[in-house]
């Protein structure tokens, strides 16, 4: 296969995040298989795609206070197939090198996301649950803070954030995504 061809067939992959069913509602479903691809050289690419947005959510936990909104605005640019996905990482382990409060950051977004986009709502509340079983370990585990990316957030508030506060804070997250559960 010629370099050329390999780069379209990406390019094509990536566009639809490897989900066959929007090529095909696109009409591109045959160009694409006409190429040929290999499953082994498509599961590279959809670990890349997944990286990625793993990626994404670790740029929108390290930005600083207040660019946090606009840097979760990324997030809408996830698939769904690829969510489970990030979620089963992010629960298992959550990001490395990561401190208490950003981490709290990166639950959250994800926990906005699994209410925004559309399925069974057994899997909506099934994806809720298990990031608020995650917030309740971090609230629960020794809170590290790191004091760069909350330097901001302490002079728009006027008070320090400390254990208490990421500990206070994280329980009024869990407590808001509680009464969004049917």
């Amino acid at each position: 296969m010629q370099n050329e061809n390999i780069t379209k067939a990406k390019e094509m992959f990536w566009k639809y995040c490897g989900v066959k069913q929007y090529m095909d509602s696109d009409g591109v479903l045959a160009e694409y298989e006409a190429f040929g691809i290999p499953e082994e050289q498509e599961e590279l690419w959809k670990n890349e795609i997944a990286k990625e947005q793993y990626d994404t959510v670790l740029d929108v936990a390290r930005a600083p206070q207040e660019r946090t909104m606009a840097a979760a605005s990324l997030l809408d640019s996830f698939h769904p197939e690829w969510y489970a996905a990030l979620l089963q990482v992010i629960c298992e382990g959550g990001p490395v090198g990561l401190d208490t409060y950003s981490l709290e950051k990166v639950y959250i977004c994800l926990l906005g996301y699994a209410l925004r986009y559309p399925r069974p709502q057994a899997e909506i509340t099934e994806d809720v649950c298990s990031l608020l079983d995650c917030l309740k370990k971090l609230r629960e585990g020794p809170i590290t803070i790191d004091r760069d990316s909350v330097a901001t957030l302490e002079l728009l508030m006027q008070t320090p954030v400390d254990e208490t506060y990421v500990k206070e804070d994280i329980q009024k997250q869990i407590e808001y995504f509680e009464k969004k559960l049917p």
